[in-house]
Parts: C-alpha cells; structure tokens; sequence
C-alpha cells in the first residue's frame, strides 16, 4: 500500500513552500517534495528514510528532498526503501534536538497520522528520558 501510495505521489509531485529551522540555527528556505522528520530508520512500510538515524542520541534525523519533475521522483523511489538516496545532491539529511518548519502554504502532513491542509509552524523536539520502554 506504502508503495502504491508512493507511486501515486510520484505522478503529482508537489512543491512545498517551507523554512526548516534546526536548533537555533539559521532558517533554511526551500521547496520540498519530502520532508521527514523521524527518530527511527523507516517509516511507511519499510522505507528507510533516515539511514543514520539511532533511536539512542537524542537527536532527529531531518530528511528533506527537493521539490522535483515527475521523472525525477519516480526515479528516487526504489533507492529509499533500501535507504541509498541520501547521496542524491537533492536530497538533504541534517540532524537536531528541535526542529522547526514552518510551513508557508497548506499542505499535507502526515505525524502517525494524517493532518491534511495543515499550515502555521510544526514543531518537533527530543525530549531524553521522557518514555521509559522495556
């Protein structure tokens, strides 16, 4: 299902409108396809999206791809479920305790659930200690 859904966004791509900000660094203004924001490797059925992720450093991993042509995206498609896209010079991997993206038209997002026409500012924030699992 991940698979054809991915498919089916590859013949409309989108051009999200976003500045990123990561920790207290400098806003990044750009137009994305793709913007993860994950603590583990995979999301959405397997796709290992973030690679170096490690659910034990206290980090995110921040994954962004590039707003790009129909052809391109389906081209990219079958290197993220092994995770080998992150050498693509579209493709942009940062990592960070707070991330911030503010999103600057609706789009769609998806947070362990959908929020579609979502806009204003997303916040994510790592909090150590906070969930005990064993």
């Amino acid at each position: 299902a991940f698979l054809l859904e991915g498919l089916g966004a590859a013949l409309r791509p989108q051009r999200h409108p976003v500045r990123i900000t990561l920790d207290d660094g400098p806003a990044i203004a750009t137009e994305v396809g793709l913007c993860a924001v994950s603590n583990g490797r995979t999301f959405g059925g397997g796709m290992t999206i973030a690679p170096m992720a490690d659910l034990t450093d206290g980090r995110l991993d921040v994954v962004w791809i590039e707003a790009l042509p129909r052809a391109s995206v389906l081209a990219l498609l079958p290197s993220v479920y092994p995770g080998w896209h992150h050498h693509l010079p579209w493709v942009h991997h940062r990592r960070a305790s707070r991330v911030t993206i503010e999103l600057l038209a609706p789009c769609h997002v998806e947070a362990d659930g959908e929020l579609p026409g979502a806009s204003g500012v997303l916040t994510f924030e790592v909090l150590p200690g906070a969930v005990r699992v064993t």
